[in-house]
């Protein structure tokens, strides 16, 4: 960064821990750029005393986006930030646009997430132990108890039809899935005692849902070396519908989201009524009301038999 600012311009680094700062204070200087500023404290109040800043950019998982950030931001400028949205992050470029905050790019990405005042905890119900959980970023269920038990009922299954490449890429998938089920969280299963009874399409973290005393979450099964296709499971007396529902979900996606330029994320004040937001999923945190908006894709209207396209 301070390459690209070259020698008029200035960059500031902040953090929350003093062994960071010290080290990046000394590695700086070692290398030769002594003129970054780096200031021990808490990112989420930016650092207005050398504010506005043309680029902010967040190297921590965000749940939400504080005041300070946009009040500091240039005219013109942009903020780059791993926001949490349903338990899913994604690297997001944000320019402001009419008071509001757009997404120029989304991306997946993984980071360690904020502490200080910005620190957002997620949940987890545990269905068996702490071998099987389904964790929570927002929209805890109102009586968790009823999914006591869950793991007893039979298992519900349904296929999608829709395949992927086992290297491909399905992150869009499951922004989709956070978009458009009530319910959402994330499936996580412990590999190192994991029983075989789940087969979720990642053991970390897969997308889920929970309804009542019931829950599904995302599949896959193996159809040769390099295909595999999406499919739902679940589990509770409404198992069979929950499961039919996902699936269909996937083949939405697959006929309508999965090419295209993506989903559209934007933020706005926290005071934004409903009627001033876009249509979408809308995700209320403290700072901000979070839009997830899906422009119809151009290959929505592809003929019957034409081939499915990979996703970018």
């Amino acid at each position: 960064m301070a390459e690209l600012v070259g020698l008029g311009g200035e960059v500031t680094t902040v953090d929350i821990d003093p062994e960071v700062t010290d080290q990046a204070s000394q590695c700086l200087d070692e290398a030769g750029y002594s003129q970054v500023r780096v200031v021990l404290a808490d990112g989420e109040h930016g650092f207005a005393a050398h504010a506005p800043f043309d680029r902010i950019v967040v190297t921590a998982e965000a749940w939400d986006i504080p005041p300070a950030w946009v009040e500091q931001l240039a005219e013109g400028g942009t903020i780059t930030v791993p926001l949490r949205m349903r338990g899913l992050t994604r690297s997001i470029t944000f320019a402001r646009d009419d008071g509001h905050l757009v997404s120029r790019s989304v991306h997946v990405c993984g980071f360690v997430p904020m502490r200080g005042d910005g620190e957002h905890r997620e949940r987890v119900l545990w269905l068996r132990g702490e071998q099987i959980g389904l964790e929570f970023d927002d929209g805890w269920p109102a009586d968790p108890g009823l999914l006591d038990g869950v793991l007893d009922t039979p298992r519900g299954d349904a296929w999608s039809g829709v395949t992927a490449g086992r290297q491909e890429p399905f992150d869009r998938l499951e922004l989709w899935l956070a978009t458009v089920l009530e319910g959402f969280c994330l499936l996580t299963v412990d590999p190192g005692r994991d029983d075989g009874l789940l087969s979720p399409v990642n053991r970390i973290a897969s997308p889920a849902m929970v309804e009542g005393a019931s829950f599904a979450y995302l599949a896959s099964r193996r159809l040769d070396e390099a295909t595999a296709e999406f499919s739902a499971s679940a589990f509770g007396p409404s198992a069979s519908a929950l499961a039919r529902a996902m699936a269909e979900q996937v083949r939405v996606w697959d006929r309508s989201h999965r090419s295209g330029l993506g989903p559209v994320i934007a933020a706005y004040p926290s005071a934004t009524p409903d009627d001033q937001l876009p249509d979408g999923l809308v995700i209320d945190k403290r700072h901000v009301r979070v839009t997830v908006s899906w422009p119809q894709a151009r290959a929505a209207r592809r003929g019957p038999g034409s081939p499915t396209p990979h996703p970018q």
